[in-house]
């Protein structure tokens, strides 16, 4: 008979998990501000093809198409970096959370320790 793993365990993979999928649904309730601001990145792009190459403002168009790439990419970075960076922290805790697993747990797999927390997080989440 294989060892359990503790319950504490387990539970902290539970609340990883459940945190994990609050900042997705979070990143994901802006997917429509994100197409806009993708859409109106191909307009620009589109729009430079349109620029008259020959004229004598085109230094003063092109500075504008930049600074108004970097303005909506810098919306989108705005809108996720907050939650790609507590994104990361949690893959940081799931590495450690596992590694402590492993280390208390040695006479498990991998495979058995990745069996029991998968079904107990998909039995608990």
């Amino acid at each position: 008979m294989k060892k359990k793993i503790d319950e504490k365990y387990l539970n902290n993979a539970v609340d990883i998990r459940r945190t994990y999928i609050t900042y997705m649904t979070k990143i994901s309730e802006y997917e429509s501000e994100i197409k806009v601001l993708l859409d109106k990145l191909l307009e620009i792009k589109n729009n430079l093809k349109n620029i008259d190459k020959n004229s004598k403002d085109i230094g003063k168009i092109q500075v504008e198409i930049v600074l108004e790439v970097q303005k909506n990419i810098e919306k989108i970075q705005n809108l996720l970096l907050p939650y790609t960076e507590k994104i990361l922290e949690l893959e940081n805790q799931s590495k450690i959370l596992y590694d402590n697993i492993y280390i208390m747990y040695s006479d498990l797999t991998k495979e058995d320790i990745q069996t029991q927390v998968y079904e107990y997080v998909n039995n608990n989440v």
